[in-house]
């Protein structure tokens, strides 16, 4: 993910009140690599996940999810 990108996602969750950070990566030749971390305290509701998903798609970002817990009620 470029800056630009991360900046654009920034602002979509904001708009959510979805909590999240930027982080910013370098390799050892300088090249720099960006990406954004949500909160991982809240629950995030389907429909959430499912906005995610399709922003992602949409502009050609790569999704991905560390899962501690699951559960359907």
């Amino acid at each position: 993910m470029q800056r630009a990108q991360a900046y654009a996602l920034s602002v979509a969750l904001e708009g959510q009140d979805i909590g999240h950070e930027i982080v910013f990566t370098y390799d050892a030749q300088g090249v720099e690599t960006a990406s954004v971390r949500l909160d991982t305290a809240p629950t995030y509701t389907g429909a959430q996940l499912a906005a995610l998903t399709n922003y992602c798609a949409q502009h050609a970002l790569n999704l991905s999810v560390v899962v501690s817990e699951m559960g359907v009620v």
